[in-house]
């Protein structure tokens, strides 16, 4: 019987996640020193732009977009910094996430933006 390598079923599956939840390619090839844009900093992203549109949002006014289901996650890791909590379920962005979102934001706004859908607080 020959040698078949075995299959790396939980890596495949993660890359492959990965790969389904990137919309686009936003990052350049030969560039150093410059972060990923990963799926979960795009979903990170969506999140923050929906929240400098009205200044900001509740987890239930996100949630109601389905654009980024995994907001209330996202929120309460605040993995870069970028979310301040204002009050119980509501948030609002840091210095930091307007720098970001400069720099790492999509210039024809939020992809996947559906047309009736809006963030009231």
């Amino acid at each position: 019987m020959p040698y078949r390598p075995r299959r790396r079923v939980a890596s495949l599956t993660r890359l492959l996640g990965e790969h389904a939840r990137r919309i686009g390619d936003s990052n350049r090839g030969g560039v150093t020193r410059t972060p990923i844009v990963t799926a979960y900093r795009q979903e990170a992203l969506r999140c923050a732009m929906l929240i400098e549109r009205g200044g900001r949002a509740s987890l239930k006014a996100l949630r109601a977009t389905g654009l980024v289901p995994s907001a209330p996650r996202i929120l309460q890791r605040d993995v870069y910094g970028w979310f301040r909590r204002l009050e119980r379920a509501t948030y609002g962005l840091t210095e930091r996430a307007h720098r970001d979102l400069g720099r790492f934001a999509a210039p024809n706004g939020l992809p996947d933006a559906r047309v009736g859908a809006t963030i009231q607080s």
